[in-house]
């Protein structure tokens, strides 16, 4: 009896099943759509499954999650892409990145002309 509740949980803990693989778990549906629709769009086919539970407003444990799942051939591809997207600044990230090595490197130059 032990053993089928042990398998069971490390079901509900990991994948479904064999043909399709978790690459990202969030806390809302909307978050868990953004992440899809960045993968759909580079042809990684994906699926949502929301574990929130609409009748109280839970957000921890299992009852908060919303699982982002690929088959399991495109998830390293999917992985690949999560990551890079994470790794990549916001635009605005960009622009103050941008901003502070421009006045980093003008500051540089008037202090060696002074």
């Amino acid at each position: 009896m032990s053993d089928e509740r042990d398998e069971r949980d490390e079901r509900l803990e990991g994948d479904l099943d064999d043909e399709w693989q978790v690459v990202r778990t969030v806390g809302s549906d909307e978050e868990a759509a953004l992440i899809a629709g960045y993968l759909q769009s580079n042809d990684v086919p994906t699926e949502v499954e929301s574990l929130l539970f609409h009748q109280e407003p839970v957000s921890f444990g299992r009852m908060g999650e919303v699982r982002v799942r690929v088959p399991t051939e495109h998830a390293a591809e999917a992985e690949r892409l999560l990551a890079a997207r994470d790794a990549a600044p916001l635009d605005g990230e960009a622009d103050e990145a941008e901003l502070a090595s421009e006045s980093g490197a003008s500051g540089g130059d008037d202090a060696d002309t002074v």
